[in-house]
């Protein structure tokens, strides 16, 4: 007989806030909820987004004056409120006014004179391009080359343009999850499963180490990724354009890209299981997936927690 899969907690976070305690559902309807819900809502955001923090047995605001948890300023859930959900692009991780691109240009020569420019020694070619004469070469470690080229050829220009689209889900203005943890160039995909995971870990009601007390490393399945992978520059997106942008790869791009290192890093780095991990990647249906293997881990009696 199949055991019977209970969901005992659930977090993460979006555009709307933090999943658990249902704070994002909240959010959306939070114009229809009754004032204690609707306040328990702005000061779960309220914190997330550094409007807000509890010290020493107070709750003070930005400003560092104390404020009242159940009743914030009218200010504070206005900026709640325009930094939640869908919205104009924000700048904290580019600029949406001047995204870069390369323009590919030819550049012709006048009548039979040559082009003439100087480069840094460094920035010099291993293989001297069609067309180029090397004319003289300063002395120095960090001297200059003089070129000649004879001969039209292309160049890639360093540009900018305005995104077409301006406006999207985003994180909670404010809310940053590096500074939550020893991030270390994490992908932002990575930081957000880490956040997402304590939050639905803290969202149980028993202490972690209570449960995992009771149940075997082997018997922990982690199921998490991303269908893309982490596309940013510290993941994919780095590994693939940094020599295109006059940069080094680093070690870390390659492993941290991966659709399935999520998984992998709550697995091994923050809860030390033994048990099943991994991702299934799919287009929409990622998180069905996942939860599917979840659910037949338990069922299947191979394991008690996913």
């Amino acid at each position: 007989m199949a055991n019977l899969p209970l969901i005992v907690g659930f977090g993460g976070i979006n555009p709307a806030g933090r999943s658990s305690m249902h704070h994002a559902y909240r959010r959306l309807v939070i114009d229809r909820l009754g004032r204690e819900d609707a306040a328990s809502t702005y000061l779960s955001l309220a914190c997330l987004m550094g409007l807000v923090r509890y010290t020493d047995g107070r709750w003070l605001g930005a400003d560092s004056k104390p404020v009242d948890p159940h009743a914030l300023p009218l200010e504070v859930c206005n900026t709640i409120n325009a930094g939640t959900l869908i919205r104009q692009l924000e700048n904290n991780l580019f600029d949406p006014q001047r995204l870069l691109y390369q323009r590919k240009v030819l550049l012709g020569k006048r009548a039979e004179e040559p082009v003439e420019f100087l480069l840094d020694k460094k920035d010099m070619p291993d293989e001297i391009p069609p067309g180029w004469t090397v004319v003289g070469i300063d002395e120095g470690k960090h001297g200059k080359v003089h070129i000649h080229v004879h001969d039209n050829f292309e160049v890639l220009l360093q540009c900018y343009r305005t995104a077409a689209v301006n406006t999207a889900g985003q994180l909670p203005s404010g809310f940053n999850p590096e500074v939550l943890y020893p991030a270390r160039s994490h992908p932002r995909g990575l930081q957000m499963t880490v956040y997402g995971a304590s939050d639905a870990i803290n969202s149980l009601g028993i202490d972690w180490d209570t449960v995992i007390s009771k149940v075997a490393p082997d018997q922990v399945s982690v199921y998490a990724g991303s269908g893309m992978g982490q596309l940013d520059y510290d993941g994919f997106g780095g590994m693939l354009k940094a020599r295109l942008l006059g940069r080094k790869v680093s070690s870390k791009q390659l492993p941290l890209g991966y659709p399935e290192m999520p998984a992998d890093f709550l697995n091994a780095y923050i809860l030390g299981n033994l048990g099943s991990n991994g991702t299934n990647v799919a287009a929409c249906a990622t998180f069905l997936y996942n939860l599917r293997q979840a659910v037949r881990d338990i069922q299947s009696g191979t394991h008690r927690v996913a």
